[in-house]
This record gives structure tokens, C-alpha cells and sequence, in this order.
């Protein structure tokens, strides 16, 4: 079933290639463009950010949700933001960190588990709500969610200029690409400092 929320997207794209009666793209195959437009665009920008409140384990390691593209801050259960390490600098002071326990998180660790997992450290009691992490996440199916809309359109564009042979597709490649930088710069713009915990952690 087509998405209603495309719709507009759809219109634009079939004007644009001289298809408005969708002879040659249906609804579905210009649904997959612009889901992956969409996908591409949540990648690059970081714009789609999702929460999801983090519980302690036995072995300690968490498995992070299945739309997971980037972790962008931790904030435990007291309301101060937790840091993340690499796990080779706890391995430096503690070389057997997966073994040590305690009662006070100290940060969370994201590059040793495999992608899709995290780590809190130090181990601690089983199934306590320990905070909220904040990652930068994929689009939903078949929802527009990204503001830009122009940058979604953009590369539905190139992606169908594209298997048509088009030389016009790396022109709408670019400025979808522009689009996306355009929105990071905002970003940056944006951003105000953290409520680091400051302090000795180990």
C-alpha cells in the first residue's frame, strides 16, 4: 500500500522524469526510493534522534535498539550525563573491565561488544533502571520524518535519474548533499555545552 505521507514526494519525482501516470515507476517502487532516500539522509545528517531507558544486566552489556545508528549522550538516572570510552582506555587500568563491579556507573562503553551493543561499567545489580541514552536513529518505514523534505527529494531524484541512465543524477546527488551539510552547519549553530560530571571517575 502507498504511502500517504510520500504522496507529494511521488507527485514531484514522476513530473520531473515525464512518468505522472506512473507507467513506468508504481507507488511501491518510488515508496523504496524514498525510504532509502530517507535512510541515507538520517546517516549523513544525524537529525533523527530516539531514547531508550537502559537497564543493568548480569553480564552487562545492553542490546541497543534495532533502528541504533550512533549514540549521541548518556544521561543516568541522577540527571548528569554519563561519558563514553573506548574500552581500550579502562583496559589500561582495569585489564579485566568485564569482571569489575560496583554500585555507581562510571561510563558506558560502545566499541568492544560489536555493533548493536553497549557496555556499562562497572557491572551492576542485575535489571536496575540506570539511565536514558540518546542515539541518532534510522526512519520509519514508509513515514516521512525528516524535515527537510527538499534533501529527501533531492535524492528520490537522483535515485531515479539514476537507473534511468540520466546523466542528470549526480547533479541532484550534489545538492542533495549541500542540503545535508546545509542542516549540520544549523546543527553545530545549535549546540550548547553539556552537563559534563566532572571529576575523577576511576
Amino acid at each position: 500500500m502507498a504511502s500517504p505521507s510520500f504522496s507529494p514526494i511521488r507527485e514531484l519525482v514522476r513530473k520531473s522524469i515525464r512518468d505522472v501516470f506512473g507507467l513506468v515507476w508504481d507507488d511501491d517502487a518510488l515508496d523504496r526510493t524514498i525510504n532509502e532516500a530517507q535512510r541515507e539522509y538520517a546517516i549523513l545528517s544525524g537529525s533523527l534522534v530516539g531514547s531508550v531507558a537502559v537497564h543493568s544486566s548480569e553480564s552487562g552489556v545492553f542490546s541497543l535498539p534495532d533502528d541504533f545508528i550512533l549514540p549521541v549522550k548518556f544521561i543516568g538516572k541522577d540527571g548528569w550525563e554519563v561519558p563514553f570510552y573506548s574500552w581500550r582506555n579502562i583496559h589500561a587500568k582495569y585489564p579485566d573491565f568485564r569482571k569489575v563491579t560496583g554500585t555507581n556507573l562510571q561510563c558506558i562503553i560502545t566499541d568492544f561488544d560489536g555493533y548493536g551493543k553497549m557496555r556499562l561499567f562497572p557491572v551492576l545489580p542485575q535489571s536496575e533502571n540506570v539511565g536514558t541514552l540518546y542515539y541518532q536513529r534510522m526512519p520509519q518505514k514508509d513515514k516521512l520524518e525528516t524535515k527537510n523534505k527538499r534533501a529527501i527529494e533531492l535524492h528520490s531524484l537522483f535515485q531515479a535519474f539514476l537507473i534511468d541512465g540520466n546523466p542528470s543524477a549526480s547533479t541532484y546527488y550534489t545538492r542533495f548533499l549541500q542540503a545535508v551539510n546545509e542542516e549540520n552547519a544549523v546543527q553545530r549553530g545549535m549546540k550548547t555545552k553539556s552537563r559534563l560530571r566532572r571529576g575523577r571517575f576511576f
